[in-house]
């Protein structure tokens, strides 16, 4: 695909309008120190291009691309285990970070130019250009309910939203949001069930029993032919 902006902050009028959030289950299998790994991310110099999770720290961070700083949540993450996160960005200058529907911390982050804006390319990785050959910034765990927004979450919509992981906020009675701020969803479910996916692995296999344990390809002797068919190919 290509870079794509959901909120152009510049271009809009209103601070309602030049707000966002990114909302997703996020289940990181480990936080050793040493790599930044990101929850959503393109190739550009943007804040909304970090939205991550730091494995010193162990925290939810975003990049402040004008002052040159990491703005991060206040608790520490666990390993192998599901959060409902939320990154919500005022139309100003604050970002609010949520855990489990509960505000946990704040950050500035310069609006300049485009240093604001909503923009992503992949899900779990930051490098987006075919041609870029910097850290990619995997995430290695897993991320299911991908939500984009135009409008920030109020406390009580991030509370609803967690609280209530097969309905949209759409379905809180005093959210301000509406279908047309809802501007990507990522339900990343193999199947369907109404308008939301599963928390976990959508198929409730996952990788387990289902792998050849010993499949042994590059020695013949563990085959067996049947009607005469080489085993040379």
């Amino acid at each position: 695909g290509s870079d794509t902006t959901f909120v152009d902050v510049s271009a809009e009028t209103t601070q309602a309008n030049r707000a966002w959030t990114v909302v997703a289950w996020v289940r990181v299998d480990s936080l050793s120190a040493g790599r930044i790994q990101n929850i959503i991310g393109l190739d550009a110099n943007i804040s909304s291009s970090y939205l991550s999770i730091a494995q010193t720290a162990k925290k939810l961070m975003i990049y402040d691309i004008g002052a040159g700083a990491w703005r991060m949540n206040n608790t520490k993450l666990n390993e192998n285990t599901w959060y409902r996160v939320a990154f919500v960005f005022d139309g100003d200058t604050t970002i609010t970070f949520y855990l489990n529907g509960v505000a946990d911390g704040t950050g500035e982050i310069d609006n300049t130019g485009a240093y604001a804006d909503l923009a992503i390319r992949e899900i779990g990785s930051r490098k987006g250009s075919a041609t870029s050959t910097g850290n990619k910034r995997l995430l290695g765990g897993a991320i299911a309910d991908l939500q984009l927004w135009q409008g920030a979450f109020t406390a009580d919509d991030a509370s609803y939203d967690y609280l209530n992981p097969e309905s949209l906020v759409l379905s809180n009675g005093g959210t301000s949001l509406t279908e047309s701020n809802l501007k990507a969803w990522y339900p990343m479910q193999d199947g369907h069930r109404g308008q939301q996916s599963y928390i976990l692995d959508a198929s409730n296999t996952g990788l387990g029993a289902e792998i050849v344990p010993e499949p042994h390809f590059a020695n013949i002797d563990d085959w067996t032919i049947q009607n005469a068919d080489s085993n040379n190919t």
